[in-house]
């Protein structure tokens, strides 16, 4: 089992150096390419959205993020210091996502389950 950790201020070009920095990591622990793709797709999305919607670009605030990899799944999750959100993937149609709600469609159609509290988002991709 893999478990990455880090914390990074709302500013968007910390947060990529974060999320290379967890890859490059990721990719040692050799993921099938399309696997990998995933992960960087969603990773990068949550984070995004944490900075940018959650927190609101304040970069007094932080986004905390996780990536726990087990023989059979990845989890993801991601917590912003911001309001929350609500927020059900399966109302959305992606013809009316203008513009928001694209990344978290995209992340939900990527994983086996994708958990919405507040602040607080999870997914879980299967390896198999």
């Amino acid at each position: 089992m893999y478990k990455f950790k880090r914390i990074v201020p709302s500013r968007l070009q910390t947060a990529n150096l974060k999320i290379t920095e967890i890859l490059k990591i990721i990719d040692r622990t050799n993921l099938n390419q399309d696997l990998f793709y995933d992960v960087k797709l969603i990773l990068n999305e949550l984070v995004v959205n944490g900075i940018k919607h959650g927190n609101e670009l304040d970069s007094d605030k932080n986004v905390h993020f996780e990536v726990n990899i087990t023989e059979d799944k990845i989890t993801i999750s991601v917590i912003d210091e911001g309001k929350g959100i609500i927020h059900n993937c399966s109302d959305c149609n992606p013809v009316d996502l203008i513009t928001s709600g694209r990344g978290l469609y995209i992340v939900d159609k990527l994983t086996e389950e994708l958990i919405i509290k507040h602040n607080k988002v999870v997914a879980v991709i299967p390896k198999g």
